[in-house]
């Protein structure tokens, strides 16, 4: 009972991220808390309650509610395990409501019905279907066999053999869902399945033993739910309060799953240093310097005057329909892309340098003199932002 307290305090307490699935295991905790506190009760308090059988009853009915409850939230997990491993459902949350009324109502159903059959079915009196079950002061419950066997060993086999279906559809596609961390966050499933299931054994046969005592009243059954009980409660501490506490996991620096980390940037502040218009800056050696980035300011950009450049943007319609002058499209620039103008005008736009383009030796020839060659160079100096057009 401590140990379920501390987990359910701890999963609140020290959380950091906390899943669906352990959200509703929190649930069970505290089901198999509120269980294990009202055995306890029945237990110091039948002696004294054996003159009073309406109080009697009414807490035989608190112990069979919190009893069915326990179970109703184990299949809880399990059909929410069941819809992420084998459905891949990812939004179980949005069933939190379903899952609550289930988990806390269904246990409500199956008591109003089990007094509902009794006192109109049987003809029982309230004090009859809840009472001390050996009329010795020992543990108030249900005293009747078949009724005990109809009203609380019934449901919980029912829900028992549910589990085991789901876990058993769940390993059967244990490769979709092993890798990943859907129960606690850091945490992978195909481990974290494994607990689940050695926790909901453990908490059957605690209760097995306690309903062989309840049954037969053998001291050894009662020494075996003891002893599985404190197997329980350390298993919970240790597991649930220690191993999966999420600030541990803050501490370590291990919170999420190990993953490859992103590939660092460098960013040179040297690729930007000359203007594009200084002294020994051209096509050829921004080439070499393997610029490839962006200036650190955008607004460096705006900065270099290249002419007036319309504002707008444009985009060239072409009809798919007319196969023809695509053709003609594809033979008037078949070439361009293969010229070395074409990729020192390309990446002069990207740099903000200077086209020089390669001179036609057979339509100009090369004229002598120095002057006259800067001449020609200045003349066939091409702006930038007029290349846009």
């Amino acid at each position: 009972m401590g140990a379920f307290f501390v987990a359910v305090f701890v999963h609140h307490a020290c959380s950091v991220e906390n899943m669906f699935a352990a959200k509703l295991l929190m649930h069970l905790f505290f089901a198999c808390m509120m269980a294990q506190l009202m055995f306890v009760l029945g237990a110091y308090l039948s002696p004294t309650l054996v003159d009073e059988p309406t109080r009697c009853s009414v807490l035989a009915m608190f112990i069979h509610y919190f009893y069915l409850c326990q179970f109703s939230w184990m299949f809880i997990e399990a059909w929410n395990l069941w819809r992420v491993f084998v459905l891949n459902d990812e939004h179980t949350d949005r069933k939190l409501v379903m899952f609550f009324g289930v988990g806390w109502g269904l246990p409500v159903v199956i008591v109003v019905t089990y007094i509902l059959v009794t006192q109109l079915a049987i003809k029982w009196e309230f004090t009859q279907a809840y009472a001390d079950v050996h009329n010795n002061g020992d543990m108030c419950f249900i005293p009747n066999t078949y009724a005990a066997l109809a009203g609380a060993v019934g449901p919980v086999l029912i829900s028992l053999m549910c589990v085991a279906l789901v876990f058993t559809q769940s390993y059967l596609v244990t490769i979709q869902w092993k890798h990943y961390d859907d129960i606690f966050r850091g945490h992978y499933n195909i481990r974290e399945i494994r607990y689940i299931i050695a926790l909901f054994v453990l908490i059957t046969l605690v209760w097995l033993f306690a309903g062989l005592h309840l049954a037969y009243g053998f001291e050894w059954m009662l020494v075996i739910f003891m002893v599985l009980d404190g197997i329980l409660a350390l298993y919970v501490l240790i597991w649930y309060c220690l191993l999966r506490n999420q600030l541990r996991g803050v501490f370590k620096r291990s919170f999420a799953v190990p993953s490859a980390s992103p590939p660092t940037i460098e960013l040179r502040d040297d690729l930007f240093r000359d203007s594009p218009g200084s002294p020994g800056h051209s096509i050829s050696s921004l080439k070499r310097s393997g610029m490839r980035n962006s200036p650190d300011e955008p607004t460096d950009w705006d900065d270099l005057d290249y002419g007036a450049t319309p504002k707008g943007s444009r985009k060239m319609l072409v009809n798919l329909d007319d196969t023809e002058s695509l053709g003609r499209v594809n033979e008037m620039y078949e070439d361009d892309y293969d010229t070395q103008d074409f990729d020192d005008l390309i990446f002069a736009l990207k740099t903000g340098g200077q086209f020089e383009p390669t001179l036609d030796v057979e339509k100009e020839p090369e004229l002598d003199g120095a002057g006259q060659g800067d001449e020609r160079y200045a003349m066939r100096r091409i702006s930038i932002a007029d290349t846009h057009l």
